[in-house]
C-alpha cells in the first residue's frame, strides 16, 4: 500500500489536542484529545510520542472554558498542509529578486535551528537553486515588517522582495 519496502519507514503525524491548563500544569491528571478517536489520558498522550520512530510534535491548544482551538504550536521543522498551499498561493514564484521559477521549496526566513518559527510571516517560497544559494556562505536573509525580505550578498549588495499582490 505504501509503496515501501518495510511499513515501519512510513510517516504518521498523530494529533493530540490539549487544553492550556494541562500544558501549563495548572491541571493535574489533564486529558488529551486524539484526533480521530477520543478523550485519552496524558499519560498515554506521553507513552504515543516518546515511543514513536520519527516524531513531530504540534500541539493544538483550547481555550480551557469554552473548548475552543486558540492557538496551533508552530514548531514543527516543515511546512505542510492549509500552511503550504497559502505560502505557494502567496508567493506564486521564486521570491528570491529576479528569479521567475516555481516555487519548489518553502524555506525559513529565520532558520529553524536558529528558533525561527514556523509561520507564514517566517516562510518564502524558493526555487532550488535559490533555496541552495542561500545556505551558501556569505549569504543572509532577514524578514521585513512589510512581509518582504532582504537579502544580502557575499559582495554586500543588498535585494528586497515581496509577495505579488493577487489582485490590482
Amino acid at each position: 500500500i505504501t509503496g515501501q519496502y518495510h511499513a515501519h519507514h512510513t510517516n504518521v503525524e498523530v494529533q493530540i489536542i490539549v487544553d492550556i491548563d494541562t500544558i501549563t500544569n495548572t491541571d493535574e491528571g489533564g486529558v488529551a484529545d486524539l484526533v480521530g478517536y477520543g478523550p485519552i489520558c496524558m499519560d498515554l498522550a506521553d507513552d504515543i510520542i516518546s515511543t514513536a520512530h520519527q516524531a513531530w510534535r504540534r500541539r493544538l491548544i483550547t481555550e480551557p472554558i469554552t473548548g475552543d482551538l486558540i492557538s496551533r504550536d508552530p514548531r514543527r521543522r516543515r511546512y505542510d498542509g492549509p500552511l503550504a498551499t497559502y505560502i505557494r498561493t502567496r508567493d506564486q514564484r521564486c521570491r528570491r529578486p529576479y528569479c521567475e521559477c516555481r516555487v519548489r521549496d518553502i524555506d525559513h526566513i529565520t532558520e529553524w535551528q536558529n528558533g525561527g518559527p514556523t509561520t507564514a510571516e517566517n516562510a518564502q517560497g524558493l526555487c532550488k537553486r535559490s533555496h541552495t544559494l542561500k545556505h551558501q556562505p556569505g549569504w543572509t536573509v532577514k524578514a521585513n515588517p512589510d512581509g518582504g525580505t532582504t537579502r544580502t550578498a557575499p559582495t554586500g549588495h543588498t535585494y528586497t522582495s515581496r509577495p505579488p499582490q493577487l489582485r490590482e
